[in-house]
């Protein structure tokens, strides 16, 4: 079966959810085997439905997330107690703040941790809850490049949110934090793609939900289609990755999205070209982002960040964890909610992320 056969015998969903099962199947076997719990020798049979190259790129996928879930270190605190005591406040720019917090939840004190981490690796908690999944071979070069062909198609969205958002307010749009566009080959900007989610501001249970505007039916671009054509497997990929590492996030997510086809028409809309159990993907186009805090997530949800594109070695700074990790191309991360502040360079950065939806 051919690739285009792949994603267009099935609703993107369970599309998803064939490849999902397999890649957990067959990390769960590595599991039993590493235990000697199961025979080496037989393993799942890939489903008919899968081609070769994508049944080959689980294998590959399954090894790394299984050596990465083997090399982990540990900070000495609870992170959802971290993140009850944290709250929505903390900016991450308010130094005296970020002193009380680091006092009574510090960072890694392990020999070398100060140096750029390049190797993977996860940071377990007091209770060995895994806050941080660092996956940086994860992505394959041909994979990043598919990634990265398809983010192009968003060239023109990325350059009229990063012209009309230099009216608004707050770090995310502060053009200062832009690269020059003369020295981008993908315009710098900001982008949320979202079959469903709150308009900002109005995030009650009694608010409705709506489908992101470059999203829409009746704005959707050629080039947005294009995107959604491109990136879908790459999404699905992510989706698989994230059944893995946080099963119930991903089981949750699913069966938000599944209700929501039934309930609303402009979603199924959307969701008949969404292959992502993820409710929001964001495109962070060539901006520093300074240290913050993920207030808007939970301290028990994982955002997935993947780096895509040609850039110079850069490096993403986690103080509240007392890390330092390589942030060059490829890179993939899944990182706990609120639990600690980030720094991240001007790269192209994909971010799969929950709305509270």
């Amino acid at each position: 079966m051919s690739l285009e056969d792949d994603l267009s015998s099935f609703e993107p969903l369970v599309y998803t959810e064939i490849l999902s099962s397999y890649l957990l199947d067959r990390f769960k076997e590595r599991v039993e085997i590493q235990r000697g719990l199961q025979d080496p020798t037989t393993q799942t049979t890939p489903p008919l439905k899968l081609n070769v190259e994508i049944v080959c790129k689980c294998e590959y996928i399954f090894k790394e997330i299984f050596y990465t879930y083997s090399n982990n270190v540990g900070v000495t605190w609870d992170v959802e107690r971290c993140g009850d005591r944290i709250g929505k406040r903390p900016s991450g720019l308010n130094e005296k703040t970020e002193a009380a917090i680091a006092k009574e939840y510090p960072p890694i004190s392990y020999p070398g941790m100060t140096t750029v981490q390049t190797k993977p690796l996860t940071v377990v908690d007091m209770n060995n809850k895994i806050i941080l999944w660092y996956l940086p071979k994860i992505l394959s070069p041909k994979r990043r490049g598919i990634m990265w062909e398809s983010t192009k198609h968003l060239d023109a969205l990325l350059c009229n949110n990063y012209l009309t958002g230099s009216q608004g307010k707050g770090w995310r749009i502060n053009h200062t934090l832009f690269r020059s566009p003369s020295s981008c080959e993908v315009h710098p900007g900001f982008l949320n793609l979202s079959p469903a989610w709150f308009h900002q501001g109005h995030q009650s249970r009694t608010d409705s939900l709506h489908v992101s505007a470059s999203l829409q039916a009746g704005s959707r671009t050629p080039s947005v289609n294009a995107w959604l054509r491109d990136f879908y497997q790459s999404s699905a990929l992510m989706s698989a990755i994230l059944r893995v590492i946080h099963l119930k996030l991903y089981d949750a997510g699913r069966l938000a999205l599944t209700r929501l086809m039934l309930e609303d028409e402009e979603v199924w809309d959307v969701l008949k070209v969404w292959p992502s159990v993820y409710s929001v993907m964001s495109v962070i186009s060539n901006r520093l982002t300074p240290p913050h805090w993920g207030t808007q997530s939970q301290a028990s949800w994982y955002d997935l960040l993947a780096t895509v594109g040609l850039y110079p070695d850069a490096v993403m700074e986690l103080p509240g964890l007392g890390l330092r990790l390589s942030y060059m191309s490829g890179r993939l991360w899944g990182l706990l909610g609120y639990s600690f502040v980030t720094v991240c360079p001007p790269m192209m950065v994909i971010e799969f992320a929950t709305s509270t939806i």
